[in-house]
């Protein structure tokens, strides 16, 4: 009888998904690893030691020692959009590659544009492709999308941490995101940070101000999903760190 190795999995986040194949082999005989996604995750990649050894969700290997692997699945979060612009952000680490798979994908054969505040790249469906300066994403701002028909787009990763990326807030308007998974009261969600009188924060559809040491007007709670104009009353630079949210 030949030695038993021990091949371990655990799921990470650990309520995202089960996984089959796990027990004692044989040295040399194979194990083969399957990972389900529950509802709202996606299959992402199997690890060992923080190294990627597969991406597909089933995984078989030759078993020469024990081994402890890590079965990371992705959260999927849903964004409506509807016809004509869109002031859009999320709170998931994607690509920018990420976003522009997902709209192709939602409305094939039309045209569609993503804009931040200094760049922008278009898709023209006759010759498939994306074109302009805009070739990078970052989670801490806020996008206009155009988009030719109502559509929803499906996208997968992990949250961030807002404390991680913080938004540099410039004199006059700033294109700023919302990086939380949870709506929250403007006054909550600017709680620990410095405004000043005469500070606007403008949605795609109204605005608030800060007057008199709070934040009053039609824009009274800031929405995952949704990007907006933050019009600094400042001529310095100032720093923006939402909290982190309860969840």
């Amino acid at each position: 009888f030949g030695s038993l190795y021990t091949v371990s999995v655990e799921a990470s986040p650990e309520d995202a998904g089960t996984i089959t194949g796990m027990g004692d082999y044989l040295w040399g005989s194979e194990a083969n690893l399957t990972a389900y996604a529950n509802e709202g995750y996606i299959f992402n990649n199997w690890t060992l030691d923080g190294e990627i050894v597969s991406t597909e969700p089933s995984y078989t290997f030759t078993v020469t020692e024990s081994v402890n692997l890590t079965a990371n699945f992705n959260i999927v979060r849903t964004y409506q959009l509807a016809q004509g612009w869109n002031w859009w952000s999320t709170n998931l680490e994607i690509t920018l590659d990420d976003l522009k798979a997902a709209l192709v994908e939602a409305l094939p054969g039309t045209s569609i544009t993503i804009q931040s505040q200094t760049l922008n790249t278009s898709y023209n469906p006759n010759i498939h492709r994306w074109n302009g300066r805009l070739n990078t994403l970052d989670v801490a701002y806020m996008y206009k999308i155009s988009v030719v028909a109502d559509c929803e787009i499906s996208l997968g990763g992990m949250p961030i941490n807002p404390l991680e990326h913080p938004i540099t807030l410039q004199n006059g308007s700033t294109w700023i995101g919302y990086p939380l998974d949870e709506s929250m009261a403007v006054n909550d969600a600017m709680d620990g940070f410095s405004s000043i009188s005469g500070d606007i924060i403008q949605s795609q559809t109204n605005n608030c101000v800060f007057v008199r040491g709070v934040w009053r007007g039609s824009v009274t709670t800031l929405y995952p999903g949704y990007g907006y104009i933050f019009q600094s009353n400042s001529t310095d630079d100032r720093t923006l760190i939402f909290p982190a949210g309860t969840r």
